[in-house]
């Protein structure tokens, strides 16, 4: 008898061990999100803001006029990735590729549904950095394009639910896919697949910082897919306004929350509540932008209903909210960085154009209906003269109904 109540003692001892150590475990876990986490929080910055000029970021801007012709004309775009000298744009369910120069060199897969071919609408552009290759994902027809650069098709493969971005990291490909993951309370996840489309692992959810507690739990519909930073992958689920860094195809960890304060309003809330009259949307702020380098990030958000700009210095830990220069700008659409370098439009990051370069892009009848203002407005602050009569003099000889021009800025 008191054999059998000593091994009782024992086993209850041990369950009483186990849960103490799955607790310390637990929280342990929620430490180490913590300090890996760094929460942006832009609401010190909302009440003042102050111009940016360019010269204190940027050495310098150029400008890239994209060949137009009638197999590049460009009608909208609707995605831009920039890899390596090679610039790949959709538009209207076509994928072209330029050169850093401008220069049209071809045209990726076409409409279809055979091999190699995809939707007219809702495919998405992520160059696979570690091959050279470049993935159209076909949300429509639920698969994956690979091509060369050229233009030449690799492979193509299927994948069970929707897709929306493929990125490769340690010769895997991640597929960020959607809508019928049952085993997701969500339906959002993950697919680890080989390179050429096989399945390499199982199905993962998302981690999801929750900023009260520190945990992780599932994550939800990502936006705004992989990107990169230096040579390190990442992504951004604009959902919940959190940034990971992707370390390997089943270790993504946290790196950012971004934060409003009590006035935050999520992307999942926005998609998830009537606002037929957008009471909410004009009491609230949610951010629809986000562009990182070594030094900074960019952050665009609704503040009450308005556009407005914010930078966090990640070294300072600062956010400063960008203010235009009065007569800096023709319209709250093209608000930004001032631009006292060429006296051209305000800058705001699309994304990295190369190491130490970002990029945006606009249609040139805005950079001369600009020039008309400056006529008229009188300007508030200073810039290179020289460079601004060059940049003025190709405006003039532009013709307004070419392709866009590629605006890029050199950071100190």
């Amino acid at each position: 008898m008191k054999t059998v109540n000593r091994t009782k003692l024992y086993a209850l001892l041990l369950v009483v061990l186990t849960l103490l150590l799955m607790s310390w475990q637990r929280r342990s876990s929620v430490s180490d999100y913590n300090r890996l986490i760094e929460v942006i929080d832009i609401t010190p910055a909302l009440e003042k803001g102050a111009p940016v000029m360019a010269s204190e970021i940027y050495s310098d801007f150029r400008y890239i006029e994209l060949e137009t012709t009638e197999e590049s004309m460009i009608r909208s775009i609707g995605d831009i990735v920039v890899f390596k000298n090679n610039i790949f744009i959709e538009t209207s369910g076509k994928v072209l590729r330029f050169d850093s120069s401008g220069r049209f060199l071809n045209t990726i897969g076409a409409v279809g549904r055979g091999p190699g071919e995809f939707s007219a609408n809702n495919i998405f552009l992520n160059v696979l950095r570690d091959q050279n290759q470049i993935a159209v994902t076909d949300h429509g027809m639920r698969k994956v394009n690979i091509y060369q650069f050229d233009g030449r098709h690799v492979t193509s493969f299927s994948v069970e639910c929707y897709p929306y971005f493929t990125a490769s990291i340690n010769n895997h490909l991640l597929t960020y896919t959607g809508w019928a993951h049952a085993q997701f309370s969500n339906n959002f996840a993950i697919s680890v697949t080989s390179l050429k489309g096989r399945a390499a692992g199982n199905l993962l959810p998302v981690l999801e910082y929750i900023p009260k507690t520190g945990m992780a739990v599932t994550w939800r519909h990502i936006t705004s897919g992989f990107y990169y930073q230096g040579d390190s992958l990442s992504l951004r689920d604009a959902n919940v306004d959190t940034i990971y860094r992707v370390l390997d195809k089943d270790k993504i960890l946290p790196r950012y929350y971004l934060s409003a304060g009590r006035k935050h309003f999520t992307w999942d809330k926005r998609y998830n509540t009537a606002d037929p009259d957008r009471t909410l949307r004009k009491s609230s702020i949610y951010f629809n932008g986000f562009t990182e380098t070594r030094q900074h990030i960019y952050l665009g958000a609704r503040v009450f209903d308005v556009m407005e700009y914010f930078i966090y210095h990640k070294k300072r830990k600062e956010v400063i909210k960008v203010t235009p220069v009065v007569g800096a700008g023709l319209a709250p659409s093209i608000r930004g960085i001032t631009n006292d370098i060429d006296g051209g439009l305000a800058f705001w990051p699309t994304g990295q154009f190369s190491e130490g370069e970002l990029f945006t892009y606009f249609e040139p009848r805005f950079l001369r209906g600009h020039f008309k203002n400056i006529g008229i407005v009188p300007q508030k602050h200073r810039f290179n003269q020289e460079k601004h009569l060059l940049l003025l003099e190709r405006v003039e000889k532009a013709d307004i109904n070419i392709n866009p021009w590629i605006m890029t800025a050199t950071l100190k």
